[in-house]
Order: C-alpha cells, then structure tokens, then sequence
C-alpha cells in the first residue's frame, strides 16, 4: 500500500506544478510585455540617445511602478492565506512595495527628477528590502521548530556568511563606490544603505534555500529576485551619486526585473501553503555553502595583502565577527561529534543487550546463558567441593493462563516470574529466560546449598499473584537439575537437565 500512496503524493506534487507554471502564463503576461517592451526601448535608448531622453524616463517609471504594484498585491494577497508567522513578513513586503510605488508617483510632481537623476531607493524603498530580509528570516522559522544545535548553528552559519560578504564586497564592490560618492561620511554611507541590505538580503536567501525542504521555491525566487536588484543597487549608487545617470538604461531593467520576480515568488508563495517545515537535509551544499563566501573573503584578505592596502574599521569588525563565528562554530561541530559519539556507543551497548538479553523479562537469552555457563565452568575446574550445576525451570498450567486471560496476562506472570527467580539467587548465579515459559538457572554450588536454593525458587514461584486489583494467579514450576560431569560439555549439560525438568513435569501432571 505504500508505493500507490507515494506515487499519488508525487502524481499530486506534479499537478501541482504544472498548476503553477499555467497560472504564471496567464498572471504573468502582462508583467513580461512590459520587462519585453522595456528591453527594446532601453537597447533603443542606448542606441540612438545615449544621454537618454524624456519619453524613456516616462517607461521606466510606469513599468516601475506596474511590476512594484504587482508585487504588493501578490504578497499583500499572501499574506492573507500564509500561516501567522509568514504574515508579518509578506505583509511588511507588501507596504514596501505599495510605498515604491507611491515613490514613483511623488517623483513626478518634483521638478527635474525624471531629466536629471534616478527615483533614488530612499525610505520606500529601504522599508521593502527590509520587508524581503524580514520574510527571509521568519520563512527559516522551522529552525525554532529542530533541535537547539540545529538553531544555534543555523545562526552561526548565517552570521560566518553575512561577516564573509561583508569583508569581499566591502573590498571589491562597496569600498570601491564608497570613495566615488561625493560628500560627507553621511552621504557616502546613505548611498550605500540600499546595496547593502542586498548583499544581507542575498546571503540570508540562500541560506534559507537551504535548510527549507517544503518552501524550496520560495528561497529560489527570492534569490532569483535579488541577483539583478544587487547587480543595479551596487551600478546605481556609483553612477547615480557621480552625475553619470540617465533613465532607461540597464541598471532601470535590474529594478523592474526584481520587482517582477518579487511578485512571483509572492504569488506562488500563496499555492505552498507556508507552514513549519522539517529539519534540513544535511547535503553537501548544505554543510559547505557557509564556507564558500569565507574562501572568497580569503581571496580579498590576500588581495588586501598584496596590493598593501590598509584595514579600515569595517574590514576589522568584519574580519573579528568573521574569526569568532567561525571558532564557535567549529567548537560546536567538535561538541556535537562528542554527543554523537556518545549517542553511538549508548546505541551499540543498547543493541548489544538486546543481542544477548530477553525483550520481556530483561533476563539473559539462551546465547549469553551458555557464555557464562563456560565462564563458570572454567573456575569450577580450579575449585573442590563444588559443581557447575544448572537448573532447567517450566511453568506448569501456563498455556491455561494464556488461553483464559489472554497473552498480556500471560506476559505479566513471565515478568513476576522472572523478578520471582532474580529475588532468590545469588549474585554469582546467572537466570535466563530459554523460551516461551522455560528458564535456567547456571551456579556454583555443592549439591545440598543446590536443593536449598531449589526449594526457595518453587516456594518464590507458587506464592499467589496478583495481576491487577481484581485478578490474583497460583502458578507452580517443574525443575530439573543436572551437575557437569568430568569434561562434559554445557549443550550436554543443558539437555540433561531437561530432561530431568520433563520428568519432574511428568510427575506434577501424575500426582496433580
């Protein structure tokens, strides 16, 4: 029955899908004419007026401003339908967005915005970045939902990343357009706000790519939609802040294109029915993507080296978060290659008793009796005056008790039994349950402490029994007893004493 229910899990799962690419044909097209047209009036642009024109900043806005709608009513309508913990961040996308869009509209009525710079990525535009970090963060909320190690190390994995990509980009990417910018410090760091809550964007969705199993789409979409917009974000806050900008050109498409595959991701987010997930399969990606930003920041570190430039304050920091995220990291690994350790050692020594112990008396089986059986013998052979005895023990009328009050019934009186037989031994004597209601018993003993000992398991035994409250049991027991012979083997020894235990079984039901 289980492969037709996992062939309809995946038949469904393939519905599905071919669901969601007809609903991206139908829902989409319109956003596709416009990246389409876009693309054809900027290769235009670029051709026949290189400084731009008044009609290509019209176009740029108004698919701006369609795809960034787009994207509001996709994630304000997931919003709807998503679990209380993907709420919040599809709703805070969602304004984000309607604000970009509100954005563009006050842009029109500034003069010289449109002729002369681009629709800066100001406060909307940092409020809907913030909103796809946010979504980001609370769509990794199945990691609340694993194991501490799982968590702890998921924050680390994401801290060792954002600390790496901070230390290469700052080196190759932002430094670069930090010392371009015209002005003060405050300036400087104002154009690079909106990059940089990417470059955070990027690395918290891929590593939710990651460890998501059941949202796997959203974390593609999310990546998808913050390639271009970091590519633009990085070429805008070098050529917006140096005067070199004009509308319809590439940087525009990067805008468009991530607000376009925003709305995607938002509106199929809404067929995924968000919820808690499952603990990450561990993959090799999985355990080595935290270390790929690390060697490129190595790269940059011997770059750094190599050209003799000099360590400013956010390489330092960087550089200091990067070493001890990646220390607690490491010890943590070291920590849980311990518990795992200990987990498989309690592991072996738990299977190794069940090996040689009875699952329902706890007592040892028959390979583990003959093991020390063999033990015993080889002292008794160093000894005088005593023998290897073994006594071989069955429950008379049990198959009675079965039959009458049932198995579980039955299995408590093997257990009372059991505890009965350990009570009255010593602690050099070994019991074990052979099978079904048959016991043994190996010790070393002379032959009148062996009949003590034989008439305190029977008195032990035929004590009454109480089951539960309304059900009290009598039950006896048939024993045979053999003692070694000069070089007799303990197979040999254990079959004499059943037969000895059939004839005292033989007698009860005679005289019974």
């Amino acid at each position: 029955m289980a492969v037709p229910s996992q062939t309809c899990r995946y038949g469904m799962s393939a519905m599905n899908v071919r669901s969601m690419w007809t609903r991206l044909r139908q829902s989409e097209r319109t956003g596709a004419v416009l990246i389409c047209a876009l693309g054809i009036a900027t290769v235009a642009s670029t051709i026949l007026h290189p400084s731009g024109t008044y009609v290509m900043g019209i176009l740029t806005t108004v698919a701006a401003m369609s795809a960034a709608a787009y994207w509001s009513f996709c994630s304000f309508r997931t919003a709807q339908s998503s679990s209380e913990e993907f709420r919040l961040a599809f709703t805070a996308m969602g304004c984000g967005a309607a604000l970009d869009v509100v954005a563009h509209l006050v842009s029109w009525g500034i003069p010289g915005v449109i002729e002369h710079q681009a629709i800066s990525p100001d406060s909307p535009g940092a409020l809907f970045a913030l909103g796809a970090v946010i979504c980001v963060i609370v769509a990794s909320v199945d990691l609340l939902h694993t194991r501490i190690s799982v968590r702890i190390s998921g924050i680390l994995d994401a801290v060792i990343m954002l600390a790496a990509t901070t230390f290469f980009s700052w080196v190759f990417i932002l430094r670069p357009v930090y010392d371009a910018i015209p002005g003060g410090t405050v300036a400087k760091i104002a154009g690079l706000i909106f990059p940089a809550l990417n470059i955070v964007f990027l690395v918290l969705a891929g590593q939710m790519s990651l460890r998501i199993r059941r949202n796997r789409l959203l974390g593609v979409f999310l990546l998808l939609a913050t390639i271009p917009i970091l590519i633009a974000n990085v070429a805008f806050a070098y050529i917006a802040e140096t005067g070199t900008f004009h509308l319809g050109t590439p940087v525009d498409l990067g805008y468009i294109l991530t607000y376009f595959l925003a709305g995607i991701m938002a509106n199929h987010s809404a067929e995924l029915k968000l919820g808690h997930s499952v603990e990450p399969r561990i993959t090799l990606a999985y355990v080595y993507l935290p270390y790929l930003p690390v060697a490129i920041a190595g790269i940059a570190f011997t770059d750094l080296l190599i050209t003799h430039r000099p360590f400013d304050p956010i390489l330092i920091t960087s550089g200091i978060v990067l070493v001890l995220a990646g220390y607690v990291r490491q010890t943590l690994v070291i920590s849980e290659n311990m518990v795992l350790n200990r987990r498989l050692q309690e592991s072996e020594e738990q299977f190794r008793h069940m090996a040689l112990h009875d699952s329902l008396t706890g007592l040892p089986n028959r390979a583990l009796f003959q093991d020390r059986a063999i033990q015993l013998s080889s002292i008794v052979a160093r000894r005088s005056g005593e023998e290897l005895i073994i006594f071989y023990l069955d429950l008379n009328s049990f198959k009675e008790i079965n039959d009458t009050h049932g198995h579980a019934v039955g299995d408590e009186v093997l257990k009372a039994v059991a505890l009965r037989i350990l009570a009255t031994i010593r602690k050099s004597d070994t019991a074990a349950r052979l099978g079904g209601d048959e016991f043994a018993i190996v010790m070393m003993a002379d032959r009148n402490t062996a009949d003590m000992i034989a008439q305190r398991i029977i008195r032990a035994i035929e004590k009454p029994l109480p089951i539960h409250r309304k059900l009290v049991l009598t039950i006896s027991t048939s024993i045979g007893r053999a003692a070694q012979l000069s070089d007799e083997s303990i197979e040999s020894l254990l079959m004499r004493a059943d037969e000895a235990m059939y004839e005292a079984k033989t007698e009860f039901h005679r005289t019974g």
